[in-house]
């Protein structure tokens, strides 16, 4: 019996005990959230990212509870939740993407971190204000930057009219002006000497922009969307335009490429459909595939002579034909499809340009699909594919004399190269539009030997070495001056005298390449250009500048000097017979 008591009443101590100890934890302090864990607050959402429960402190995350959030948002610099005090120190990716009724942020000194999109389509944001002595960002004027405000991170896209960059930044961040609809002109600060990769991507509000002349390169999908830009004057001192750089610009219409530029990136100028002219100078030695694919209005191109060769596509889509047709049915052609295409003028060595280039299917030669030969009722054939019937539409390829590897097919050559075909009896003549580029006298008036004036209309002049019987030796004043449609000027080693202002005030003059020694000329022949001159490797008399403008000297091939065999479309050089 007394063991039955001590037994029992053993249980009750043990059963009393528990209840204490129980009792004890139910008054702890209550759990704090665990990394990971999300509180919200203010609509605002928390993320726990770290915490140390015996300091009672950690840190946080902050995002949008919804995308409804709206006005005006004060982000804290410390939020409590139960007995912790937590520190805002990142907005991540995303963190208000598409909050369209966002007007204000304001970002405490504490945020260490923005992640990419955080403030994307905020299409009311006009502000963003960081607080001073935040050790990693700035803002100036409601526009984000790093904290040195060398880099311009975030524009908001509800801030419209006109802004200018302040000076002393250096660099634009990605997607920093992002579908800024408002915002309608842009000027560049003098510090700035690169435009990053997708700075101004789909900045849709962009008519105009003023580029500084300290810019150096133009980044990758720099303008990538800028549906509105209507013109853009790069300066001279741009040598990289990135690939996709100027793609979906659809209201640009004239472009001039900088006459030091070296590399142009695949797609530079997709889709840039109402562009109709476009000059790739001496100077470029790299340009991608598919440049001008579905520049639809292109009508005239010259490819400069450091274009060694061609890329795929180059001009593809340059006409009518829709898409899919020769995305389904032909693999990758220089030209294929230029519908638009009138001229190409060609200033060096040819860089792989064969007698089928602008053909379309497999044997490059079909009454059903040939969009070039002169057919009557080829669309009918396959009228699923055609916009617009397209007959005798092949480019003329223009290429100067003293360069190698150029030549144009008779009818009977193209026909052997296309024996497998079945429509032997169409005409290839259509395909085959090689001309020489050579000086058309008719455009000069001379007097004995001195050339007086100039009325042609060609984008590319070249001054005869002979006009009338006479060797031409001199320029006279203001022979081009004033000129808005050329671009190059090729003068003849004859040339020793060039008078004033002989190339004056020609808005798009980019190159003026000289065959011989540096002529005698006065100071103002270039006033208001911005040109390159070239001259011969071994020429004498020039130096850098020489009459205001930037010398290069270049190494033309002469392909009277040499000898060689074309053997299926190939160009094989089979002796030399020059004495340099």
């Amino acid at each position: 019996m007394r063991a039955d008591k001590i037994s029992c009443s053993g249980c009750i101590s043990r059963l009393i005990t528990s209840f204490i100890l129980l009792a004890s934890l139910l008054v702890l302090p209550k759990a704090q959230a665990a990394v990971g864990d999300i509180f919200t607050l203010d609509g605002l959402k928390y993320t726990v990212l770290t915490e140390e429960p015996a300091s009672k402190t950690g840190t946080v995350s902050v995002q949008a509870e919804s995308k409804e959030i709206s006005g005006d948002i004060v982000i804290p610099a410390l939020v409590i939740n139960g007995e912790i005090n937590y520190s805002t120190t990142l907005i991540p990716a995303n963190a208000f993407r598409g909050c369209s009724n966002l007007a204000n942020m304001e970002i405490p000194d504490s945020v260490a971190e923005i992640g990419n999109w955080a403030f994307f389509g905020c299409a009311s944001l006009v502000n963003i204000h960081v607080a001073p002595g935040n050790p990693h960002y700035s803002s100036q004027g409601g526009v984000l930057f790093s904290q040195e405000g060398t880099v311009l991170l975030q524009y908001p896209q509800g801030k419209g009219g006109e802004y200018t960059i302040p000076e002393g930044v250096v660099s634009i961040g990605n997607f920093a002006f992002y579908n800024c609809t408002g915002l309608t002109s842009l000027i560049l600060p003098k510090s700035m000497n690169v435009i990053g990769q997708n700075a101004f991507y789909k900045f849709k509000g962009l008519q105009k922009i003023h580029l500084p002349s300290t810019l150096e390169a133009i980044g990758e999908d720099a303008f990538f969307g800028c549906v509105n830009l209507q013109e853009i004057d790069i300066p001279d001192t741009v040598t990289s335009i990135g690939a996709g750089a100027f793609a979906n610009c659809k209201s640009l219409e004239v472009l001039d490429i900088p006459s030091y530029v070296k590399t142009i990136g695949d797609s530079a100028f997709y889709r840039c459909e109402k562009l109709k002219f476009a000059y790739i100078p001496d100077s470029c030695i790299e340009a991608g595939a598919y440049m001008f694919k579905h520049c639809y209005a292109l009508e005239s191109v010259i490819i400069g002579a450091g274009i060694k060769e061609v890329q795929d596509g180059f001009f593809l889509g340059c006409g009518y034909i829709k898409e899919e047709y020769y995305q389904n049915n032909h693999g990758d052609s220089f030209f294929l499809n230029c519908g638009n295409l009138k001229e190409v003028y060609f200033l060096g060595d040819n860089p792989g340009i064969t007698y089928d280039a602008f053909l379309v299917d497999e044997y490059r030669v079909s009454i059903s699909t040939n969009a070039f030969v002169d057919v009557e009722g080829a669309h009918i054939a396959n009228p699923e594919y055609f916009v617009d019937p397209i007959q005798n539409k092949t480019p003329t390829l223009y290429y100067l004399n003293d360069r190698l590897g150029w030549y144009s097919m008779s009818y009977d050559e193209a026909l052997d190269e296309v024996r497998s075909s079945t429509y032997l009896d169409y005409t290839l003549n259509s395909c085959l539009n090689y001309a020489e580029l050579k000086a058309k006298e008719g455009d000069f008036e001379s007097d004995g030997g001195i050339i007086i004036s100039y009325k042609g209309n060609s984008p590319v002049v070249v001054v005869p070495g002979v006009h009338n019987g006479v060797p031409v030796t001199e320029i006279s004043e203001n022979v081009f001056s004033g000129l808005a449609g050329v671009f190059v000027i090729i003068l003849p080693e004859t040339v020793t005298v060039i008078g004033e202002r002989a190339f004056a005030n020609c808005p798009h003059l980019k190159t003026v390449q000289f065959r011989g020694n540096a002529p005698e000329a006065p100071e103002n022949i270039f006033e208001g250009d911005h040109c390159v001159v070239y001259h011969e490797k071994g020429a004498t008399g020039w130096n850098s500048p020489w009459k205001g403008a930037g010398v290069l000297t270049v190494e033309w091939s002469t392909s009277g000097d040499f000898t060689y065999e074309i053997t299926d479309n190939a160009v094989t050089i089979t002796g030399y017979t020059g004495t340099s």
